[in-house]
């Protein structure tokens, strides 16, 4: 085959070059973010090495003291820490046919004894009771039993022969001359739950022991200016933390204790229901002096201002024990009336603007007039005083441990009924003797005794 070629005068066009990309002349590094540049600061051994060492210390720390907090509290909550029964009793009742008692007789006697009717919301160990007509259905509490044994009947009686479970008529006070009625959770109205949680602890269903809202609020009362702002006199402790002071700390402030308090307070979440720390606190609360002894928990403070069962007070009733807890001896209302009636009524304005109460139930309880029991007419809390103090001293003969009578529940013989009819008898007498010897002594120095013993067994009645 023959090879054919171009013609000479036909020149091929020539390669293009290609372009030549520019010259790295000089790179420079763009500039570091700022995250970027601590992140590189940080993650360094000159740091990383301190950190672990500081953070391996903390948790060793945080560790020792959650075991030391944590035996204090199992140590307290392993038994009851207050007794629901624990006090000084009268004498069982016995209703016999034919003793001249009425219905209503036997209901105040119950009353008196700590019993609830049947429908009423109260704690499910407490006694109750139920009219049906002329007849009447008593349920003993629970804790009226011994080695497990109950020791009254539950009877149906038609005013026949039965007996009653005592009345109790003093808490064993100790060194500290503390008087306190033990209650649950169930026994507390509504009311008064919503009064306390919304003056105390507003978000204490919510937290787990620690109410951060309410230190913020702390912190900020520092600014107001004016001392009758209610933020000026709001604290920062939860209801778990007061309660944590109370039964662990001393009241003193520090650092050293808020750090404990706070931290034990966790802790106390971990082991006991919300309900469960509601009810200790609302036992433990300081709420006022009454006859020499300081009155602890709204159970006793009920009967002090009220003369009622916690189960029967109402919004304005609730609302101002509620505002007691601040400053009981501030608000005495028996002292400050004007005071405490402000103070009550600040209460239910918090309520309203919380949501848990209208405005015309607001309204309504803070017309309502301040209304306490008179204080006189009662010669004490127990209405036996120095037979209680009788009772008392003869702890020691019968048990060794004097500090067990906290948990006990002690029966004596002492007739209230017959108690109440000599006290009344020998203030009678006495003001008449008064006016008889009036010329020979001054009014109201004369006094009297009366002391009533069975003369077989030896046992005082009255």
């Amino acid at each position: 085959m023959a090879l054919r070629h171009p013609p000479k005068e036909i020149i091929p066009p020539a390669e293009r070059k290609k372009p030549r990309g520019p010259r790295v002349v000089r790179f420079e590094e763009p500039p570091e973010g700022f995250w970027r540049r601590w992140r590189r600061r940080l993650i360094r051994p000159a740091t990383v090495i301190p950190t672990a060492v500081l953070a391996v210390i903390t948790v060793g720390v945080l560790g020792y003291y959650y075991h030391v907090f944590s035996q204090r509290i199992d140590r307290l909550l392993r038994g009851e820490v207050f007794t629901r029964s624990a006090g000084i009793y009268a004498a069982p009742k016995q209703i016999r046919a034919g003793a001249g008692l009425s219905l209503d007789d036997v209901v105040a006697q119950l009353k008196r004894a700590g019993y609830v009717e049947r429908a009423q919301q109260a704690d499910n160990a407490r006694g109750r009771y139920a009219t049906d007509g002329a007849a009447l259905e008593i349920e003993p509490s629970k804790d009226s039993t011994i080695d497990g044994k109950p020791q009254f009947p539950h009877v149906r009686v038609q005013l026949q022969s039965a007996w009653l479970e005592p009345e109790l008529i003093s808490s064993v006070a100790g060194p500290q001359r503390e008087r306190r009625k033990v209650i649950g959770y169930n026994d507390l109205p509504d009311p008064l739950v919503k009064a306390i949680v919304v003056t105390e602890d507003r978000d204490f269903f919510n937290h787990y022991g620690i109410n951060f809202r309410g230190i913020l609020r702390a912190a900020v009362r520092r600014y107001d200016t004016d001392p009758n702002s209610p933020i000026a006199r709001q604290g920062g402790s939860s209801i778990t933390q007061q309660l944590v002071k109370n039964l662990f700390l001393s009241p003193e402030y520090s650092l050293k204790r808020k750090v404990a308090e706070a931290y034990m307070s966790v802790i106390l979440e971990t082991r006991l229901s919300k309900q469960d720390i509601f009810a200790l606190y609302c036992n433990e609360v300081y709420l006022g002096q009454r006859a020499g002894f300081s009155i602890k928990g709204v159970g006793e403070a009920s009967e002090a201002y009220f003369n009622k069962d916690v189960t029967q007070l109402t919004l304005p009733e609730a609302a101002l024990l509620a505002g007691l807890i601040r400053s009981p001896n501030r608000y005495n209302p028996y002292k400050y009336p004007d005071v405490a009636f402000e103070r009550r009524n600040q209460v239910l304005e918090s309520m309203k603007e919380a949501g848990v109460l209208s405005e015309v139930d607001a309204a309504r309880a803070m017309a309502t007039e301040l209304k306490v029991a008179p204080q006189k007419g009662r010669i004490d809390v127990s209405e036996a005083p120095y037979f209680v103090d009788y009772a008392q001293s003869q702890l020691s003969d019968i048990i060794t441990d004097t500090s067990a009578a906290d948990r006990l529940r002690i029966y004596t013989t002492i007739d209230m009924d017959l108690q109440r009819a000599a006290y009344a008898a020998v203030v009678k007498q006495l003001a008449a003797l008064d006016k008889v010897q009036s010329r020979r002594f001054p009014p109201g120095t004369l006094q009297a005794a009366l002391v009533a013993i069975k003369a077989d067994t030896g046992e005082i009645d009255a």
